[in-house]
C-alpha cells in the first residue's frame, strides 16, 4: 500500500514539475543539488524548503527510489521577507531543488545524479546534508568527490547539519563548539552552514513547535537563495 502511494506522489510531482521546467526554460532558474548519505534528512528538507510535503520520507529498503527528482518552486511563491534583497528584480527565478539518493546505496547513484544535472544546466549551489556528529571514512569520500565533480569555480558547497535540537540557540553553539573541528578532519572548507531540525509537516514536534519550524524555515530558504544571488553555474 505505502509502494502504491509513494508511485502515485511521484506521477503528480512529475506532473507539476513538468509545467514548472516549462517555465524555468522561459526565465531564470538555479540547480540547488541535495546530497548526503541515507536517512540523514535530505528529503525531509527539501519538503521545508518547498514548504508542503512533495518528496516521499522513508528509508523502506523495499521501495524503490529514484537516483534524483527535481522540485522546482518559483520564487513568487516564497513569502517577500525571505529574499528581500531579489524579490523586485528576480520574481520570475524558479529555484529547482533536487533531492537525491543515498551515496552510500547501492548500486552507486553517482552516474545518475551526475548525467541528469549535466542534461539540466549544472548545478549553481551545492548542500550536503549530515546528522549530528562525527562523519564516518565513507562520508569523507563522499564530500571530496562532491566537491571536485560539481564545485568548481564559484559554485558554493553549503552544510546542513541536521537531528540539532530545536532550543533556541542550541543550533549556534553546536556549530561554535564542533565547526572547527568538523571542517578540519574532513579538510573542507564550507561556502556557509546552517543546523536544524528538518521535522516534516505530519510530525508532532511541528505541531508542537511550529513558530521554531518557520523560523527555520525561513533561515534555511534564505540561506539558499543568498547563494543562489551570489554565484552562476559551473
Amino acid at each position: 500500500m505505502f509502494s502504491y502511494f509513494l508511485d502515485l506522489l511521484c506521477f503528480l510531482n512529475r506532473r507539476r514539475q513538468s509545467s514548472s521546467t516549462s517555465a524555468a526554460r522561459q526565465g531564470e532558474f538555479r540547480n540547488i543539488v541535495i546530497l548526503g548519505s541515507l536517512g540523514v534528512g535530505k528529503s525531509s528538507l527539501v519538503n521545508m524548503l518547498i514548504g508542503r510535503a512533495v518528496a516521499p520520507v522513508s528509508n523502506d529498503i523495499g521501495v524503490a527510489h529514484p537516483a534524483i527528482v527535481e522540485y522546482p518552486i518559483s520564487l513568487s511563491e516564497i513569502p517577500n521577507d525571505t529574499h528581500p534583497h531579489l524579490h523586485t528584480s528576480s520574481s520570475d527565478l524558479v529555484l529547482r531543488f533536487y533531492d537525491t539518493l543515498g551515496l552510500d546505496h547501492r548500486p552507486s547513484p553517482w552516474g545518475a545524479i551526475k548525467a541528469r544535472l549535466q542534461r539540466s544546466g549544472g548545478a549553481h549551489v551545492v548542500v550536503y546534508c549530515m546528522r549530528r556528529g562525527r562523519l564516518s571514512s565513507e562520508q569523507i569520500m563522499h564530500l571530496h568527490t562532491i566537491r571536485k565533480t560539481f564545485c568548481h569555480g564559484d559554485v558554493p558547497l553549503l552544510l546542513v547539519v541536521s537531528g540539532v535540537e530545536y532550543r533556541r540557540g542550541s543550533a549556534g553553539k553546536w556549530w561554535e563548539a564542533n565547526g572547527d573541528d568538523l571542517e578540519s578532519a574532513v579538510q573542507v572548507n564550507f561556502a556557509d552552514h546552517i543546523c536544524l531540525n528538518t521535522w516534516d509537516a505530519a510530525h508532532p514536534s511541528w505541531r508542537q513547535h511550529g513558530a521554531i519550524y518557520e523560523e527555520t524555515q525561513r533561515l534555511v530558504r534564505d540561506l539558499m537563495i543568498r547563494h543562489c544571488s551570489l554565484h552562476s553555474v559551473s
